[in-house]
């Protein structure tokens, strides 16, 4: 198994919109996407958004993020964004793992996306761990095949 993480801060409230937008399509693309498992978001504070994916193996996901909304959406992305980073490793386990252990690979693991106006912060990976509270976390499941 393959999982999946990424960390991107709004640089405003102003971009809110259109990235619920672009990421609604992402995980309408994951969720119908071959060797799509599962997959969470984590509305963090400061306009930090988490987002984890488990895939059957690495070669799945990135096919996925090559394709359609995905692919489309990281220019933006990379404007909305002051901050981004992402991390990948391959797990014995078939299901997710919980923030705080996505927070401890982002550390040991990640490397800043490109954004065109990162903080002071981005280069380094400076951020705080994800926030308390299971509310913030939306789940999904792949599409059952037909």
């Amino acid at each position: 198994m393959f999982i999946s993480i990424t960390r991107l801060r709004l640089r405003s409230w102003f971009f809110l919109p259109s990235f619920f937008i672009a990421t609604g399509k992402i995980v309408k693309q994951a969720k119908e996407s071959a060797g799509f498992v599962e997959g969470a978001t984590f509305a963090d504070k400061k306009l930090a958004f988490w987002t984890v994916t488990l895939w059957s193996d690495g070669a799945a996901m990135k096919v996925f993020r090559g394709q359609a909304a995905h692919k489309n959406s990281m220019p933006s992305f990379a404007n909305w964004c002051d901050e981004g980073c992402v991390a990948h490793w391959e797990t014995n386990e078939s299901m997710l793992p919980y923030w705080g252990e996505i927070n401890k690979q982002m550390v040991a693991l990640g490397r800043p996306s490109p954004v065109k106006y990162p903080s002071v912060d981005h280069a380094a990976m400076k951020f705080p761990a994800p926030a308390n509270g299971e509310w913030r976390t939306r789940k999904f499941k792949a599409a059952k095949s037909t």
